[in-house]
């Protein structure tokens, strides 16, 4: 079975609702972003990670004459906290099966559990945009029952944080690239490294540091982490 799409077509077919195997091949820090939620401007530390669904259709899109299938993949943007009604507490939470302990909300490293390759049971509804288009986000991951198969991510690994500037990895798409590029701590490592200083090297570059040390944190996000895909 198959299903037709065109390349640059905005009316990609959603993912099937309910519970379906995820198999993570996509974390990309997004750094430090603006966003406004009723009114308040907030700066919110931001990242995205990718889900294959394999036990659905492929996708069979058209380019250039050429016929390309890929997985069915549904998208998340997470604001890094750990506050407990935030997205993020909650996702990891059903899937850990466990509440973070207080030392854990004060500092836990959340890419020890979202690293590609990860398989988990994704929790997909479907809702109206506020573009006022159908949409698909899932609300909930929990791990994959006993005798379940692991999945294997058939695109290729995309793995980005701000520290690796413009060596942006295959795969990783347009408005992730553009994301980031709006962040002081992508910003901040331009300066320091003289792209935006006419080659004068900074020593301070604030208290970003390029080395996957990202941890959650307590205060209170938007309810709104979609991204649209």
């Amino acid at each position: 079975m198959k299903l037709i799409a065109k390349a640059g077509s905005s009316d990609r077919p959603l993912p099937a609702a309910g519970m379906q195997q995820g198999v993570l091949y996509s974390v990309i820090v997004l750094g430090t972003q603006e966003t406004e939620y009723k009114g308040t401007v907030k700066q919110q530390f931001k990242f995205n990670v990718a889900w294959e669904l394999p036990h659905l259709p492929k996708l069979e899109y058209e380019d250039n004459g050429q016929k390309i299938q890929r997985p069915q993949c549904i998208f998340k943007t997470y604001n890094l906290s750990l506050f407990s009604k935030s997205n993020l507490a909650q996702d990891l939470s059903g899937f850990r099966g466990q509440d973070f302990s207080v030392e854990e909300e004060n500092g836990f490293d959340v890419f020890t559990i979202l690293k590609p390759g990860l398989n988990a049971l994704l929790q997909i509804t479907h809702y109206e945009g506020n573009d006022s288009k159908p949409k698909a986000k899932y609300i909930s991951m929990s791990q994959l029952m006993s005798g379940m198969i692991v999945a294997i991510p058939d695109n290729k690994i995309v793995e980005y944080e701000p520290a690796m500037l413009d060596n942006f990895p295959e795969g990783m798409p347009d408005w992730a690239r553009e994301t980031v590029a709006k962040s002081p701590e992508y910003q901040a490592i331009k300066h320091a490294t003289g792209e935006l200083r006419g080659g004068q090297a900074v020593d301070d570059v604030g208290p970003y540091q390029p080395n996957h040390d990202y941890v959650g944190d307590k205060p209170k996000p938007s309810p709104d982490d979609e991204v649209p895909f």
